[in-house]
């Protein structure tokens, strides 16, 4: 028995767009960004969100390596999440210096009512 091949085996696969790779990747890349959240979907959306975001503005120097897409996309993906925990921990202490320096102007305001 001789295999007989089509035409259509002989053409070139089509090339990949970023909506492709969206699609085929996404849940790969949610079940990272789930780790990395630890279980919190609504944040391992976003952070999934932001690196397609990072991948779509990078396009035009990816797609000529379009091979290599997944380590690109988890490099967003821990980039996005290292961003997001830096911004969080800089609100943190920007709230946590904010509400000492009014408990130091609080503590330090008050006079006694009786004069020396």
């Amino acid at each position: 028995m001789r295999l007989i091949l089509s035409n259509n085996s002989l053409r070139k696969p089509a090339p990949l767009t970023p909506e492709a790779i969206f699609e085929s990747k996404y849940d790969w890349l949610l079940r990272w960004a789930m780790h990395f959240t630890q279980n919190d979907r609504e944040a391992a959306e976003d952070l999934v969100q932001d690196a397609f975001v990072r991948l779509v503005t990078s396009w035009p120097r990816i797609k000529e390596n379009v091979e290599q897409v997944e380590p690109v996309l988890y490099s967003y993906l821990k980039y996005c999440y290292l961003t997001e925990k830096r911004l969080l921990a800089r609100k943190w202490e920007s709230v946590r210096f904010t509400r000492l320096s009014e408990k130091r102007r609080i503590r330090f305001s008050w006079r006694p009512s009786v004069a020396l």
